[in-house]
């Protein structure tokens, strides 16, 4: 595709980052990021282009975290590129608000309450309040 739609490159970087083309996810995932900021589309001053910022957070959480939900857990895969240190954010699952952080080599995820269900590597994990890191 030419990504002629501002949906297209935060879409298709969740995509390539899922099949393990980080290079092209990596570089999709830029161009969406960038949309506004640097006015890919000489549109900007007529107003931003939000949808993308969901697709390029989409990008991040479930392409390069590997973050999915499952029905009852979340499902770790992470595809962090080689030159990123590492990924952090907040998100809400079944009303819990949780702290992950994706490094080469661990996997951290802390609830602010309860606990919540993982699984990485086949194995299922349950995680506490208190912060809990996983060695991959």
């Amino acid at each position: 595709t030419l990504h002629f739609s501002s949906l297209s490159p935060g879409t298709y970087a969740l995509a390539a980052a899922m099949a393990g083309d980080l290079k092209e996810a990596v570089r999709l995932f830029r161009l969406a990021v960038n949309m506004d900021l640097q006015d890919v589309k000489h549109e900007t001053a007529t107003g931003l282009h939000t949808a993308c910022h969901g697709t390029a957070y989409l990008a991040a959480v479930a392409g390069f975290a590997g973050v999915i939900p499952g029905e009852r857990h979340l499902e770790i895969r992470p595809n962090l590129p080689l030159k990123w240190k590492s990924l952090s954010f907040k998100m809400c699952f079944r009303g819990l608000r949780l702290r992950v952080k994706i490094c080469h080599g661990k996997i951290s995820i802390s609830p602010e309450s309860g606990e919540i269900l993982i699984r990485y590597n086949g194995r299922m994990e349950k995680i506490s309040a208190l912060e809990k890191a996983i060695d991959t």
